[in-house]
C-alpha cells in the first residue's frame, strides 16, 4: 500500500527544556509512543469528520483511513539537529478486493476533481451504450438507499438485463423462455441518443409502462469538501504535545 496520507512527526526541541537526565533518556521511547497514539487518534478524529463533511459516506469509506505506525529504533536521530524523531502515517487504503478502494472515493472530495466513472458506467461503456464523456445519475423518483444510490442488487439486475441481446436500438434480458421462467424479473433497456427518450436506462413494466431508472448526465465535478490534510495536521499539532507528556510519564514508569 503506497503512502497516500499525512506524516505525523515529532519535534521535541522545545519539549526537552526543563527535563532531567532520566527524562531525557526516556524521551525517544516516549516520542515513539506519542506519535503512534496521535496517529491512531487522528484516524478516529477523521472518521468523525468525514461524517460531517461527506454526504452519507459508506462505512467502507469511513474505514478507508488507517494509521501505519512507526517502529521504535534506539538511537535514531534527526541528521544535523541531534533531536529524537519518530513518525507515523495516516494512509488511504488502495486495495479493496472486488470493491472500490477508499483512495478513489476520497481523492475527488479532498482535492476536488471530476468524478471517476463508477463500475456500472465502465461496464456500460464497454458494451457500447454509454459514451466516454457521459455519466449516469438516478432518475427522479427512484428509490435510493441511505447513501443516495440505487442498491447494489439493482445495478446487478440492470447490467444483467443489458448484457444479453439487442433489440431495436436497446438491450433487454428477456427471451420468451427466460420471461416464462421468471415473471418477476424486471425488464430494463437502454435508450440511446437520437430517440424519443432521454438517453439512459429505463424499466418497462408488464403493462407496457416505461419509467427512467438512470439518466445520462454530463461529467459531474466534485468540489473540495473534506480538508483531510488540514484537519489531520491541526489535530496532530494539538494532540501531539498532550500525548507526549502522557507518554513520557508512561516511559518513566517502565524505566523504574
Amino acid at each position: 500500500m503506497a503512502r497516500a496520507g499525512l506524516d505525523i512527526r515529532s519535534n521535541v526541541r522545545e519539549f526537552k527544556r526543563g527535563l532531567n537526565r532520566v527524562e531525557r533518556q526516556q524521551l525517544p521511547f516516549a516520542t515513539f509512543l506519542a506519535v503512534n497514539k496521535t496517529a491512531t487518534d487522528a484516524v478516529i478524529h477523521n472518521q468523525r469528520q468525514m461524517q460531517r463533511h461527506i454526504d452519507r459516506p459508506k462505512p467502507f469509506t469511513i474505514r478507508g483511513i488507517y494509521a501505519r505506525k512507526g517502529r521504535y529504533q534506539r538511537g535514531r536521530r534527526r541528521q544535523g539537529m541531534g533531536e529524537a524523531i519518530a513518525e507515523a502515517s495516516l494512509m488511504w487504503r488502495e486495495f479493496a478486493g472486488k470493491g472500490v478502494a477508499a483512495k478513489k472515493y476520497l481523492r475527488p472530495i479532498v482535492f476536488g476533481q471530476p468524478r471517476r466513472a463508477k463500475r456500472h458506467e465502465v461496464a456500460l461503456r464497454r458494451r457500447g451504450f454509454l459514451g466516454p464523456n457521459s455519466f449516469l445519475a438516478p432518475a427522479p423518483g427512484q428509490r435510493l438507499n441511505q447513501y443516495g444510490n440505487l442498491t447494489g442488487s439493482r445495478y446487478v439486475q440492470i447490467l444483467s438485463a443489458l448484457g444479453s441481446f439487442q433489440e431495436n436500438g436497446y438491450v433487454a434480458n428477456r427471451t420468451a423462455r427466460s420471461a416464462a421462467r421468471n415473471q418477476r424479473r424486471k425488464n430494463y433497456f437502454y435508450a440511446k441518443k437520437g430517440g424519443a427518450l432521454h438517453p439512459g436506462v429505463y424499466e418497462r413494466a408488464r403493462t407496457g409502462k416505461i419509467k427512467p431508472v438512470l439518466i445520462e448526465i454530463n461529467r459531474p465535478r466534485y468540489e473540495r469538501r473534506y480538508d483531510f490534510f488540514g484537519i489531520s495536521d491541526q489535530f496532530a499539532r494539538t494532540m501531539l504535545p498532550i500525548n507526549l507528556r502522557q507518554s513520557l510519564r508512561q516511559a518513566m514508569r517502565t524505566a523504574r
